[in-house]
């Protein structure tokens, strides 16, 4: 699960679902080695008498054991759900306990916190998305090679969390701008409040296109007050 299924799960201030976040606990599941397994039976002073059972879940325990395999008790797999329900028939015939399932159980679905060090930062820009602001849409190159713009950047925030651009093409006479292949870009450009920044883009050369349109967002919304398209860099 990725953070942004994870942030998505909550509700609540923004605070708030960051609490949520760092406190959202997730399963890993593992498999159990033979080992793990002898140490649980011995733990519960059960080895004995699955070592001494004709019962087939017994028997096919040991032999696993015995050939040093792993068992399956993972919650999430239909694989852990079936020994689960074996183990429950070994608790009904008096041979296996509740103690040693929930044992079995725990040691092979741990859970973990894997968010606990989220900031509010990270999770802005999934809360509060940036809309796509407008460069420029009347770059024009008339030249076989790639095209430099510097853009001047007018932070409302000071981050270091990254901005992205895109570039979009017109072709022809159409009056229509389409994605160019590869268009979006991640750029850091550490934001210092009130502080403008130029920034230099290479637009990528492209023979059926002449006039190119730039567009910018920040890391979250309100991050950027504006943007301005300086020209181009010869």
């Amino acid at each position: 699960m990725n953070l942004l299924t994870v942030v998505n799960q909550y509700s609540g201030t923004d605070e708030e679902i960051l609490e949520q976040v760092r406190n959202h606990e997730e399963v890993q599941g593992k498999l159990l080695s033979s080992e793990v397994i002898t140490m649980y039976l011995v733990k519960h002073n059960l080895y004995s008498i699955f070592l001494n059972s004709d019962n087939p879940l017994c028997i096919a325990t040991m032999r696993t054991i015995f050939s040093l395999g792993e068992f399956n008790f993972i919650l999430s797999q239909s694989k852990g759900l079936m020994n689960i329900f074996s183990l429950d028939l070994l608790i009904e015939a008096g041979i296996a306990t509740s103690a040693l399932k929930e044992d079995l159980i725990s040691e092979a679905n741990p859970t973990s916190t894997p968010y606990y060090n989220v900031k509010l930062e990270d999770i802005m820009g999934i809360l509060h998305p940036d809309t796509w602001k407008l460069v420029s849409d009347s770059i024009i190159n008339n030249r076989r090679e790639a095209t430099t713009i510097r853009i001047k950047v007018s932070p409302a925030v000071t981050t270091e969390y990254d901005c992205t651009y895109k570039v979009s093409g017109r072709l022809g006479n159409s009056d229509e701008f389409l994605p160019i292949p590869q268009n979006t870009k991640i750029i850091n450009i550490p934001l210092v409040k009130d502080e403008d920044i130029f920034f230099d883009i290479t637009l990528p050369f492209d023979r059926l296109v002449q006039q190119f349109k730039v567009e910018i967002k920040g890391p979250w919304a309100g991050s950027l007050t504006s943007v301005e398209y300086i020209g181009i860099v010869r």
